[in-house]
């Protein structure tokens, strides 16, 4: 993104000015990404504006919040790793697994740890549906 592009897109997107941020290198305004244990975005220093890490991906169109962002004194380039939200189900991931040969039962299995199906183990696959 150019300057003007971000600058314009976090004024929107956070409802306050970062308009006085416009003269500085980017390096001298947006700062440390803190994370969460998976390793997403939870808030971006911006100034001295601790923004949230989900409304600056949203803002910006990103389409994970697992990114890391480079600067040159004009641009700012956000890299991006997977899609979503990391929570939950890979599709890629589970396709990978059911063409494999895996069940839903071992899919599900593998993405959510622990879970039980209750009357649902009993019944064969094609039984279902």
């Amino acid at each position: 993104f150019s300057r003007e592009e971000f600058i314009s897109l976090l004024n929107i997107a956070f409802g306050v000015s970062f308009d006085a941020y416009k003269a500085l290198p980017f390096r001298d305004w947006v700062s440390g990404i803190e994370r969460t244990p998976s390793g997403r975005a939870k808030s971006v220093m911006l100034g001295n504006t601790k923004a949230d890490g989900g409304l600056l991906a949203k803002a910006l169109g990103l389409p994970s919040l697992d990114f890391s962002a480079s600067f040159t004194d004009d641009h700012i380039t956000f890299r991006t790793y997977g899609h979503g939200h990391g929570v939950g189900m890979s599709q890629y991931g589970a396709e990978w697994m059911g063409r494999s040969g895996a069940s839903f039962y071992d899919i599900l299995r593998h993405y959510y740890t622990g879970i039980r199906f209750g009357f649902a183990d009993r019944i064969p696959c094609g039984a279902i549906g």
